[in-house]
């Protein structure tokens, strides 16, 4: 064991934003868009995934996750072996370079400001925001579209989180976006609103923490399998959801802010026809007290089972709202929307904090 009180050189930093999911969410999810095709809408919210990279002679990789408390030494090929310890940024590690990337004394330092499996989609952007930082240090630029789908193989084909398609490209390129996917053909079209229309939807929505989801409670896996299995109620809620989204994407061209209620309200109930698990007993109190507050509609984001609640009311009854949800000792959590993807940057002549490099 040594310590280093300091440590100097350029950082390799990236940001990349998590995000709010409208309409569409589970049309994303193989094996869905491959028989029918899927459609969502999202926008991203100022609430990120940061990545750093400090690079100096050595051999070995430290990788420390700051909001999760965890770190981990590499020294070899060996210590990329996922064991369920920051197993995204050793999977990006093996994509970016591996061997190579351990020929170097790396410090990697992570920071997400939302934990995984809330439904704000932080596990995407992490990767997305590393694999930002490693393309920067290593001169190796990316398109959009590849970084996207890079983030994606990493995640469902690498480590095998169950999961779909809209994550990954919302944390990238950022924005109010109407994603289609085709099998695993993705394409992503930015939704052009006013800045009117935006100020009044943030001024409507109101987030709320109601308890972290179990990642790993099959929520998806049941969805899957039953749309595997050609359940008709599984398959027609993923319909009427995908419909739901090019509903959504017209009132947000539009600037219906009614219709954007409505239509969550509408999206919320095709969603637990999707898999048991997706409410819960809390969450529908939940909702159907917020309803009676005065939100027009609203949802669980990501899976269901946790995470966050996204309602949308008239701005004179946000307050009747938050006070419902107080009463129910949630957290509403504040955000405003944020038009940029991921961003890099690098930073000279940067001093480490003495704890960061102590090995």
């Amino acid at each position: 064991m040594h310590s280093e009180s300091a440590a100097t050189g350029t950082i390799y930093r990236a940001r990349s934003p998590l995000r709010l999911s409208f309409a569409g969410g589970g049309t994303d999810v193989p094996p869905y868009p491959a028989l029918r095709g899927g459609a969502v809408v999202s926008g991203t919210i100022n609430r990120y995934a940061f990545a750093s990279l400090l690079v100096r002679p050595g051999s070995s990789v430290r990788i420390e996750s700051m909001d999760l408390g965890k770190s981990v030494e590499i020294y070899d090929e060996r210590d990329l072996d996922f064991d369920g310890t920051v197993d995204l940024a050793k999977a990006v590690i093996r994509r970016m370079g591996g061997k190579a990337i351990l020929g170097k004394r790396t410090f990697l330092l992570l920071h997400t400001e939302a934990p995984p499996g809330t439904g704000l989609g932080s596990s995407s952007a992490a990767v997305v925001a590393m694999l930002g930082a490693f393309s920067l240090w290593l001169d190796r630029p990316m398109e959009p579209k590849d970084i996207a789908s890079l983030a994606w193989s990493i995640e469902r084909e690498d480590l095998r989180i169950p999961g779909g398609y809209q994550d990954q490209s919302a944390s990238v390129y950022g924005g109010f976006n109407f994603i289609e996917m085709d099998g695993s053909s993705v394409l992503v079209h930015p939704i052009r609103v006013s800045h009117d229309f935006v100020n009044e939807l943030n001024y409507g929505l109101v987030l709320c923490y109601v308890g972290k989801g179990d990642r790993h409670s099959g929520i998806i896996q049941d969805q899957v399998d039953r749309v595997q299995s050609g359940v008709k109620e599984a398959l027609d809620a993923l319909d009427e959801t995908k419909a739901l989204a090019f509903q959504m994407r017209n009132a947000f061209t539009r600037g219906d802010l009614n219709a954007v209620g409505s239509l969550l309200d509408e999206a919320w109930n095709a969603k637990k026809r999707f898999a048991p698990g997706t409410s819960t007993p809390l969450l529908d109190r939940i909702y159907e007290g917020a309803r009676s507050a005065g939100a027009l509609g609203g949802k669980v984001t990501g899976a269901g089972g946790g995470g966050h609640m996204l309602f949308y009311c008239h701005p004179e009854h946000r307050w009747d709202l938050v006070r419902f949800l107080d009463s129910m000792n949630l957290q509403v959590v504040p955000f405003s929307f944020e038009p940029q993807g991921l961003q890099t940057w690098r930073v000279d002549s940067w001093e480490l904090n003495k704890k960061s490099v102590t090995t």
